[in-house]
């Protein structure tokens, strides 16, 4: 059975993208969570969604790299 992984809403563009890094599996996705209204097509913020988690192992490293604690995992 897959895990199950919450994820609060964070600033992953501010923190580099730590928790994608940080999972050998790349089951986390960055994700748009807004855009800019001038008609520039590059989001100001990027949010991070458990894309692929059917292939998480509940190891636990993408919530120890995210530095906002938004990330909690149920394995």
């Amino acid at each position: 059975m897959p895990a199950t992984i919450a994820v609060k809403e964070c600033d992953a563009l501010a923190c580099g993208f730590l928790c994608l890094q940080a999972c050998p599996l790349g089951v986390l996705l960055a994700v748009p969570r807004n855009h800019n209204r001038n008609g520039s097509k590059k989001p100001r913020a990027y949010g991070v969604a458990p894309r692929f988690v059917g292939h998480c192992n509940a190891c636990g490293l993408c919530a120890e790299a995210c530095p906002q604690s938004a990330i909690s995992i149920q394995g």
